[in-house]
């Protein structure tokens, strides 16, 4: 009896991860950490357990962002964010973060995990000096998701911490530019702007066209078809013209919302790069 209230069964998604050879490392050890909880748990601080810990655990929330959602040198630190911010971010994420759909990861458990992320408490300082290339990037990616999701104050918040970082002068001088794009509400130009920057300094072996496309195929996993669209017609003003016509192709399918056909030419233009 003792040894099965100190042992937490494996849920739906922890199978599904550990199944899921293409999932990577950060699932294998989202599943090796849920096994171990219970006895990482009792040396440490006491955890309550509830269907939000257990689902942070089981989706290897807690692989990268840590037991109290503080991050680490390649993840966010998670207290702070709203629930509806943490549903957009795990449908449709940015950077490096792998993308939660609905067979990982239900609509009524995604409701548990963000409704839990977002009760966490924000600490009074970061336990953990983070990795400065890897924390701009990040700070980066949050903001170019806030711009998308029109929340200007938090897209400032992350650029101002993303100036203060940068050891480049140049760098500094393209943020300060986007910052500036920022307060004078043209966020949609600031948003360009800063995927440019990103492409160039983070992913130099991606053009500005291919991050379009990965950004619209993660739009048409949230369920989000004008973003979709926006995406690939970005990718159309810069693509060859081979690769224009066949981009080109996909914007009636989306204006009819035929979702399965537009992914199946967004993966053929995604490897043909």
């Amino acid at each position: 009896m003792r040894e099965r209230e100190t042992s937490m069964p494996e849920t739906r998604t922890a199978r599904k991860s550990r199944r899921c050879a293409a999932c990577g490392f950060r699932e294998y050890l989202a599943a090796t950490l849920l096994a171990a909880w219970p006895l990482a748990a009792a040396a440490a601080s006491p955890v309550t357990e509830t269907p939000g810990t257990r689902l942070y655990i089981a989706a290897g929330c807690i692989a990268c962002h840590g037991a109290e959602g503080i991050g680490s040198t390649f993840a966010p630190m998670l207290p702070g964010h709203t629930a509806e911010q943490v549903k957009r971010y795990v449908r449709n994420p940015v950077g490096k973060m792998p993308r939660f759909g609905t067979d990982k990861l239900s609509d009524a458990e995604l409701a548990i995990l963000a409704a839990y992320i977002a009760a966490l408490a924000v600490p009074e300082a970061a336990s953990r000096p983070p990795d400065a290339v890897e924390a701009m990037e990040m700070h980066h990616w949050m903001a170019y998701r806030a711009l998308k999701d029109e929340d200007p104050g938090h897209a400032e918040h992350h650029l101002v911490h993303a100036v203060e970082i940068a050891a480049d002068e140049a760098h500094r001088r393209s943020m300060d530019s986007v910052l500036g794009l920022v307060r004078a509400k043209r966020y949609s130009q600031a948003a360009r702007r800063l995927l440019e920057i990103m492409s160039a300094t983070f992913t130099p072996k991606l053009t500005v066209g291919q991050m379009h496309l990965r950004l619209a195929a993660g739009a048409l996993e949230a369920g989000d078809v004008p973003e979709a669209e926006h995406h690939v017609r970005h990718y159309i003003e810069t693509a060859s013209p081979h690769d224009r016509r066949h981009a080109q192709q996909l914007l009636p399918l989306l204006q009819k919302r035929d979702v399965l056909s537009v992914k199946k030419r967004l993966n053929h233009l995604m490897m043909a790069k």
